[in-house]
């Protein structure tokens, strides 16, 4: 079958590219063809996103010191940012089946037997790039003979965040899949009171995959050997993360190291916001001793390569999906809403040890969700 995959955009995000590789790798082993849709500006589009951009300039001068707003400074920037995500772009281009789209209405449905949303949070307003409608397919609502799935969506929350209107479109759009599955159990409980379908609850796609999977991505490439043992994936850092990591490492006599670049620091030499190049990132769970993360899916790496990690909570980026996995595998007690509390732990290196008879039972559930649903 060709199949065609709606999910977030793939650009800054190791998880979100690694979910979605590892999604078309299953496919691809369950014999179909998967090709993964990436937004492309139409130039109707680019006025906006240009004043989008003059607004966030707006406000980054704002809070910026006087030799980060220079207009020399902000040209160059602006030139050169690309080459901060290079490594990732890369990866994508290497080792992940694209179609470049820039008017969802221009697909032809002709193209593909199955249409497949997910994974990541594709079905929260405010990180899709789509109108939220279109993570529904509404742009293939007419499409006639074609299988409709959802594979581990996510709406990144235990609250409902549509509004009324939105919840009809949504609803009505909904009960045209052939069947639908969710990341979080918290997302089955929403579809089931707002959206009036049922949904299975599977794991993330990363999850479907081995630690040798991934492996074979590190030994096909070139990296470099991690400078410490304590692996810090942070993506919201604030003084008392800093301060708990910093205790951390004094207390187990290990050194930390960064696993991504200061990319969203815009005060930041240019040189410290290029993100490593996603194989880079794989062998710092490899090598670490201890990951501490306040992301979901480097929660779901640590548990991958059998590391003991310790996860800060992070409410702006969703606790819903991080509390459904560690419930999965029996790990509540390694999430900290506080990270001073995290200091709380007798020994960070013990006591770490994943429910894998649970996990593995998902696992086979999930697999068999893909493997029966996807029809014509």
């Amino acid at each position: 079958m060709r199949i065609l995959i709606l999910t977030l955009p793939l650009k800054a995000n190791y998880g979100g590219i690694l979910q979605n590789w590892a999604l078309q790798t299953v496919l691809k082993r369950l014999g179909h063809v998967p090709f993964t849709m990436q937004p492309r500006l139409t130039p109707r589009c680019r006025p906006f996103r240009e004043l989008a951009a003059a607004l966030k300039r707006v406000v980054r001068n704002y809070f910026q010191s006087a030799l980060y707003t220079r207009p020399f400074h902000e040209r160059w920037l602006r030139h050169n940012q690309p080459r901060l995500l290079i490594h990732l772009s890369t990866f994508v281009e290497q080792h992940i089946s694209t179609i470049p789209v820039q008017n969802l209405s221009n697909l032809n449905s002709n193209d593909f037997d199955v249409l497949l949303v997910g994974s990541d949070q594709t079905w929260r307003p405010r990180y899709t790039h789509w109108p939220l409608e279109d993570a529904f397919l509404a742009f293939a609502k007419n499409w006639k003979g074609k299988c409709r799935l959802s594979y581990a969506a996510s709406f990144g929350s235990s609250k409902w965040e549509y509004t009324k209107e939105l919840t009809l479109r949504c609803k009505q759009l909904a009960l045209l899949f052939n069947a639908i599955s969710v990341r979080e159990q918290d997302g089955v409980t929403l579809c089931r009171d707002h959206l009036g379908v049922i949904a299975k609850h599977v794991l993330d796609p990363t999850m479907l995959l081995t630690a040798n999977d991934y492996r074979s991505l590190i030994d096909t490439s070139t990296t470099q050997p991690c400078r410490g043992e304590i692996m810090t994936y942070v993506l919201d850092e604030n003084e008392q993360t800093i301060n708990a990591i910093s205790q951390l490492s004094k207390r187990t006599g290990l050194r930390t190291f960064r696993a991504n670049s200061r990319y969203e620091d815009w005060t930041a030499p240019i040189t410290e916001r290029v993100q490593p190049p996603v194989e880079q990132w794989l062998r710092s769970f490899d090598e670490a001793h201890l990951v501490v993360t306040d992301s979901f899916h480097a929660t779901v790496f640590a548990l991958i390569f059998g590391k003991p990690f310790i996860v800060f909570g992070n409410e702006a980026r969703g606790l819903s999906r991080i509390k459904s996995l560690l419930e999965v595998v029996g790990l509540e007690h390694r999430l900290f809403t506080n990270p001073m509390n995290s200091l709380s732990l007798t020994n960070p290196l013990d006591d770490c040890k994943p429910n894998t008879n649970r996990w593995e039972e998902m696992k086979k559930q999930s697999l068999v969700f893909l493997a029966t649903n996807i029809t014509v």
